[in-house]
C-alpha cells in the first residue's frame, strides 16, 4: 500500500490501515469509488463459495454474501486483491458458472480483478504488486500487460536490485519500513545477481479476470 500511493501521489487515496479497516467502513469506502485494492489475508470456502471472506481489523472478516448488495449500486472499474486464494472459484452444475471473488465484482461490472490462486508471499506479493501499478500508472499499460510485465520483473528481479528498492522504503511507517528492512537483512547473505523470486510460485499465483 506504500508504494501504491507513492505511485498514486496526485490521485485521491482513502487508506484504511488496521484498526481502520472494519468491513462497515471498507463498505462505505466502496461507495463511488473506482479502484478498490485489498492488502489483506482471505480465506476461499468451497463448499459455500458466498461464505468467502476477507480478513479485516481485529478478527473481522467481510464474506462475499456481505459484499454483494454494495457491489451492485458501485462504480468499481479495477479490483486489485493482494490476498490469499482470492482468485479460486467453484464450477456448479453449469459449467459456465463460476463463484468466487472475481466472477462477483465482474458480474456486478467491475472490468478487471487481480486475483491469486494459492496462498501467496508477503515480500513478493508487495513487490509485484508496486511494480503492477507502476506498469499501469505511470506506463498506461492495460490490467493484463501490466500484470505480464510485473510478473516479469519479479522473476528476473537480481539481489542487488531489490536491495535498491527496499533502501528506498525502509523509512516508510509500520509495516511497511519494517517489512522492507526484515528483507533487506535476508538479502544480504544472497549473491547480488541471484533472482530471489524466480520461481514460479512467488508469482504465477497472481492472475486477471475481465474485459481488460
Amino acid at each position: 500500500c506504500a508504494w501504491v500511493q507513492r505511485i498514486l501521489e496526485d490521485k485521491p487515496v482513502q487508506v484504511l490501515h488496521r484498526q481502520q479497516a472494519a468491513p462497515a467502513a471498507v463498505l462505505d469506502a466502496l461507495q463511488g469509488t473506482s479502484t478498490l485494492h485489498v492488502a489483506s489475508h482471505a480465506v476461499f470456502d468451497l463448499n459455500r463459495p458466498l461464505h468467502s471472506f476477507l480478513m479485516l481489523s481485529a478478527g473481522s472478516k467481510l464474506s462475499l454474501k456481505e459484499l454483494l448488495p454494495t457491489l451492485k449500486t458501485g462504480t468499481l472499474d479495477l479490483v486489485v486483491l493482494s490476498a490469499c486464494e482470492t482468485g479460486r472459484a467453484r464450477v456448479t452444475s453449469t459449467p459456465d458458472e463460476f463463484l468466487g471473488f472475481p466472477a462477483a465484482f465482474l458480474h456486478t461490472g467491475t472490468n478487471s480483478v487481480l486475483a491469486t490462486l494459492w496462498p501467496i508471499d508477503d515480500e513478493a506479493s508487495a513487490l509485484l504488486v508496486g511494480f503492477f501499478y507502476r506498469e499501469l500508472i505511470e506506463h498506461g499499460k492495460s490490467p493484463a500487460a501490466a500484470l505480464q510485465s510485473a510478473q516479469q520483473k519479479i522473476r528476473t528481479l537480481t539481489a542487488k536490485e531489490l536491495m535498491g528498492i527496499l533502501r528506498d522504503l525502509k523509512n516508510e511507517p509500520p509495516p511497511a519500513g519494517p517489512l522492507a528492512a526484515r528483507l533487506r537483512t535476508a538479502l544480504r547473505g544472497k549473491p547480488r545477481e541471484e533472482c530471489p523470486f524466480a520461481e514460479p510460485w512467488y508469482w504465477a499465483a497472481f492472475t486477471i479476470s475481465g474485459k481488460r
